[in-house]
This record gives structure tokens, sequence and C-alpha cells, in this order.
């Protein structure tokens, strides 16, 4: 959330309000005043079904068998200019920008400089 990389101690934080589930990656700090924000209502809360029963959960989406790892595209990233981090989601641009240069790469792999 604050821009910082996130290191071996953040990770995804899932939560739910609404009816709708969520997941935001903070760093340790970030969890904790999470939690701490969330902790009266937490207590004063009573537990709830996630999931309709008889609902099966797919493991694994059509999103998730297409995309490339996450490995491959902070290396292509960083040969190309862009600034990820070392954790954590891949940002939405960069996933975009790797796919656009997979789709039309030629004999080089797509791995070419955009600076103009």
């Amino acid at each position: 959330m604050s821009g910082a990389e996130i290191d071996e101690q953040g990770v995804g934080v899932r939560f739910g309000l609404d009816g709708s589930a969520y997941e935001i990656d903070l760093a340790k700090d970030e969890q904790d005043a999470l939690r701490a924000a969330l902790a009266p209502f937490v207590a004063a809360a009573r537990p709830a079904a996630t999931e309709p029963k008889g609902q099966p959960r797919a493991s694994v989406t059509a999103h998730d068998r297409d995309d490339p790892s996450p490995g491959a595209m902070r290396e292509w990233a960083r040969e190309n200019g862009f600034d990820v981090p070392a954790r954590g989601r891949v940002p939405e641009l960069v996933r975009e920008a790797y796919k656009a240069a997979m789709s039309g790469a030629g004999s080089d792999g797509g791995s070419h400089s955009t600076e103009g």
C-alpha cells in the first residue's frame, strides 16, 4: 500500500466485507496496522461461512494457467527498463507489456527496450 518493496515477512492478507473477498499485499507493519484497526470489530463478530456449501472451489483458474511465471515477467521487465518489486504481485502494467511483447516477439524473444 505504501509503495515500499515487500520483504519476506510481507504477504497477501485476505479479508472480506459485505459479501466480497479481497486480498492485498502488505508489509509486516501494514499487516499489524490493519489487524489492530479491525480487532474491535473481529472481537464483536461471529464466524460466517466463507463459501456456499456444495460449490466446489476451483484450484486453478484459466487466468492462472495462461499467465507466465512472475519470475519470468520480473526478469523481462528489469531487462526492459521497468521497476518491479522483488516479491508480491507483478503490476498489471508490467503484465500487459510482457504479454504484448511476447505476442509480437520475433526471433529476439521480445526483449527489446521501449525507450525512445
